[in-house]
C-alpha cells in the first residue's frame, strides 16, 4: 500500500486541516433538491465537464432532456437521469411514455418498449450501450437494441470489460444469486451478490457475495481475501478496482458502523458514515470522507485522518487531480456548498453541487454546480 511522500502528506494535512468540511452521507441519501426534483436526478455531467444534460420536468408540462441547452429526443411523461459515453459525443437516458418504457439514445429509442428497467451504461470506447430491462416481473439484459440474456427473477445493471468485449450482470433465480459474463455463471450461487466490476488491467471480473451473514469478495469465480462475519444488517459495498491492478477497496456495513478495506486491511477506524473510496490514477493512493460523528467529519488519505474544523453537514465526490498529488471535494457549509482543493476554497458558494471532473484537454479541474437556478461551469487550475 502506497503512501504519499512526505512533501504531499504535509501539503494535504496542513490544507485540510484549514478546512470547514462535512460528511458524505450513504449513496441512497446524498440528493440535493433544486425545485421539484434531486439534482442528482435531474443533471447528468460528461467526463470531461464540457457538456450537461439536463432533466426538464414541469408540473402539467411533457418532460425533455437539454444537452447544452438544446433539447434531445421528444417529450415524454416521465424521463430518468441521462448518461454520456466516455467522449461526451453521445447521451442517452430512460423514459417512460403510453404506459411503457423505453431507453433514448442520442434522441432515438433503442430497443423495444418494456413494463420497466434501470438507467443504460456505454461501455468504454462510447459504441455500444446495454440497460436491465423488466417484463411480466422477469429481468433480463438488452444490449445494441436486443435481448442478450435468458429472464430471471431478478438482474442487476450490466458492466462492460475495458475493451467493451464482454458484458457481466448480477442475476437472481429461484432465491439463488449469481454473476454472469457473457451468458456464462461465474462462481457459484450465493444467497445475495451484488454488480460486479472488472480490473482495468488485467480484465479479472469481481464481486461481493453473501453467504448467511458472511460477505466476501470473489476474483474470477473463486473466494478472494478475508470473510466479513457482518450480521443482519451488514454488507459489502462501494467495490472499485485499483487502475493498476492486483488491488482493491470496498466497505463494509457491520451493524450500525462502516469501515474502508483496501487489500483487505481496514482503512483507518469505524465510521457512523463513509463515502465510496476513490483510487488516485496511479492506484498507489486511496481517499474517501468519513464522519466520526454527526458533527465530526474527516477527509480520510492512505489510512490518515485530516481533521477538519467543525460544523459542516457533508463531504461530496472526493477527487483526485489527473496526476494524484492535488484533491478536490464538495463541502456542505450553512447550507451552500463550496469546492475545496486541497484545503483552499474556490471562488463563490453554490445552491448545490452537480460535478467534478479533470479537463483531459489542460488537465484543470472543472467544477459543475447550481447558483441561481442556473448550471454553472467553472475552471480552475489544480
Amino acid at each position: 500500500m502506497a503512501e504519499f511522500t512526505v512533501d504531499t502528506t504535509v501539503a494535504l494535512v496542513m490544507a485540510f486541516l484549514a478546512v470547514v468540511a462535512g460528511c458524505a452521507e450513504r449513496p441512497e441519501a446524498d440528493e440535493f433538491a433544486v425545485g421539484d426534483q434531486p439534482v442528482k436526478e435531474r443533471f447528468a455531467v460528461d467526463a470531461s465537464g464540457a457538456r450537461t444534460a439536463e432533466v426538464v420536468e414541469r408540473e402539467e408540462a411533457p418532460a425533455t432532456v437539454l444537452v447544452e441547452g438544446e433539447q434531445v429526443g421528444g417529450e415524454y411523461e416521465r424521463v430518468w437521469q441521462p448518461v454520456f459515453s466516455s467522449d461526451g459525443e453521445s447521451v442517452a437516458f430512460p423514459a417512460y411514455r403510453d404506459g411503457q418504457w423505453f431507453v433514448v439514445r442520442d434522441g432515438e429509442p433503442v430497443g423495444d418498449r418494456y413494463d420497466g428497467g434501470d438507467p443504460p451504461v456505454f461501455c468504454p470506447d462510447g459504441e455500444r450501450l446495454a440497460f436491465a430491462a423488466w417484463e411480466g416481473g422477469e429481468g433480463f439484459i438488452v444490449a445494441d437494441g436486443r435481448t442478450v440474456s435468458r429472464r430471471f427473477d431478478w438482474v442487476g445493471t450490466p458492466v462492460f470489460s475495458p475493451d467493451g468485449s464482454s458484458l457481466a450482470f448480477a442475476a437472481e433465480r429461484n432465491g439463488e444469486a449469481f454473476v454472469l459474463v457473457d451468458g456464462r455463471q461465474v462462481g457459484d450461487r450465493y444467497d445475495e451478490v451484488r454488480s460486479p466490476v472488472f480490473c482495468p488491467v488485467d480484465g479479472w471480473v469481481l464481486f461481493a457475495a453473501r453467504e448467511g451473514d458472511v460477505w466476501f469478495i470473489v476474483r474470477d469465480g473463486s473466494p478472494w481475501g478475508t470473510r466479513y462475519s457482518v450480521g443482519a444488517m451488514g454488507w459489502i459495498e462501494h467495490l472499485v478496482a485499483g487502475p493498476a491492478g492486483q488491488s482493491a477497496a470496498f466497505v463494509v456495513r457491520r451493524e450500525t458502523e462502516y469501515f474502508v478495506v483496501w487489500n483487505f486491511a481496514r482503512v483507518a477506524g469505524y465510521y457512523r458514515a463513509v463515502g465510496p473510496p476513490v483510487f488516485d490514477p496511479t492506484g498507489r493512493d486511496l481517499a474517501f470522507a468519513a464522519a466520526r460523528s454527526e458533527d465530526d467529519w474527516v477527509l480520510v488519505v492512505n489510512g490518515a485522518e485530516l481533521d477538519v474544523e467543525r460544523g459542516a453537514t457533508r463531504i461530496r465526490d472526493v477527487t483526485f487531480g489527473p496526476v494524484g498529488d492535488e484533491l478536490a471535494c464538495w463541502v456542505q457549509v450553512g447550507g451552500e456548498w463550496f469546492v475545496h482543493r486541497s484545503g483552499e476554497m474556490l471562488a463563490e458558494p453554490y445552491d448545490a453541487p452537480v460535478a467534478l471532473r479533470n479537463s483531459p484537454e489542460d488537465g484543470r479541474l472543472v467544477i459543475v454546480g447550481m447558483r441561481g437556478g442556473a448550471v454553472r461551469r467553472e475552471t480552475v487550475e489544480w
